[in-house]
């Protein structure tokens, strides 16, 4: 039963977009593609400093720290990151959220980024629609599509012969500007033109107070994409999130996670259950506790253990997850850096099935929060 059951999360996972094809997961302190390498299927990527080189014939899905890609993509590319700096072609789409973002290479498809910084060089070339946020936004490549831009300030330096909507507390066009489209901006000043500037569609001015954020007359399909392309970016980051911790308590705890792995696998249900009645219970006590003067400081251990093992037991998850789906597929039961990214990426991509997905997810969840009590109390019976 435990295997229908795992094959059952794996098919579903499977069947998602994002994870159809074949796909290379690969995950480390540093890891880089070389120039002279090519990969021939998704690439899934971790670490804290990331260099891809090389070139993917594939998707492109990457977490870390520091994110280079000077390779060409050859379908959609998707980052999360504290920096990410793309400078190769991507032929379809890009998704990034990080804190400074560069692009400057070609892109075929559309482009959502989200940084305290972003700034699409003069050499970027963008063929779909463009939608940008963060603090300060810098614009001096060529976009084919729309352009959407919403920030602190925002400066437009080059060429878009779509529409452009933007909100800024401060925009500016600069002199190499051409702007072909309806200029549509919101500011709490008007748009500061550079000589030299050439803004050759109707432009639209609206007043907005300083600090008034978005409004609500912002045109529903620019606004969903936003919303759509913030949302994305949030689970993107969660995902980095997940997989650098995940694969910090692994490599620190290799033997003992590796222990805990293989004993929740043989009392699988037994530990879900155990882990049921804990959830339950454990607030409950908690609370109780906390309402009694003799009691408060155990109701704030109870409730502190509560947050520490939520937080271990989704790492658990995870490399429960990834030991089974390689269970699956090669019939050897192993705990290795391969499970735990591939259990990182498909506990995260089963969460979007509806019903059965969330159900399987909190099912795994269980299984992990109930081993580690029972590890807990061996611990101390010793």
């Amino acid at each position: 039963m435990l295997r229908k059951f795992f094959i059952a999360i794996a098919v579903l996972a499977l069947i998602l977009p994002s994870a159809a094809h074949a796909a290379e997961f690969n995950g480390a302190e540093e890891y880089t593609l070389r120039s002279s390498e090519v990969i021939e299927e998704n690439l899934y990527v971790g670490g804290g400093l990331v260099s891809i080189e090389g070139n993917v014939n594939g998707d492109l899905f990457v977490g870390g720290g520091d994110v280079t890609v000077s390779g060409n993509v050859s379908e959609d590319l998707a980052i999360g990151a504290g920096k990410t700096v793309v400078s190769g072609d991507v032929a379809g789409d890009v998704r990034i959220g990080s804190g400074n973002v560069t692009i400057s290479g070609h892109v075929g498809g559309e482009v959502i980024a989200s940084g305290g910084y972003v700034h699409i060089t003069s050499n970027a070339v963008i063929d779909g629609d463009v939608l940008l946020a963060g603090g300060r936004v810098l614009m001096e490549g060529s976009i084919k599509g729309d352009f959407a831009v919403y920030g602190g300030e925002v400066e437009l330096g080059g060429t878009v012969e779509g529409n452009i909507t933007s909100q800024g507390e401060k925009i500016v066009v600069g002199k190499h500007a051409v702007l072909n489209g309806v200029f549509d901006y919101k500011s709490p000043n008007e748009a500061e033109i550079k000589d030299g500037a050439q803004v050759n569609g109707t432009v639209v001015y609206t007043h907005t107070k300083k600090g008034s954020g978005i409004p609500v007359d912002v045109k529903f399909e620019t606004a969903m994409g936003l919303v759509t392309g913030i949302l994305g970016i949030l689970w993107l980051l969660s995902l980095v999130v997940c997989l650098i911790l995940t694969s910090v308590i692994f490599a620190l705890t290799k033997k003992k996670t590796e222990e805990m792995v293989l004993y929740t696998v043989e009392k699988f249900w037994t530990e879900t259950l155990r882990g049921l009645i804990i959830a339950i219970l454990l607030p409950i006590v908690s609370i109780i506790a906390c309402i009694t003067i003799f009691g408060m400081g155990l109701g704030v251990l109870g409730f502190s253990l509560l947050l520490l093992f939520t937080i271990l037991a989704k790492v658990g998850a995870s490399i429960l997850t990834g030991t089974f789906v390689f269970w699956i597929f090669t019939k050897k039961m192993q705990v290795n850096w391969k499970s735990v990214i591939v259990g990182v990426f498909v506990l995260h991509f089963i969460r979007f099935i509806p019903v059965i997905g969330w159900i399987g997810y909190k099912i795994v969840f269980l299984a992990a929060f109930g081993a580690l009590w029972m590890f807990l109390y061996k611990a101390f019976k010793k």
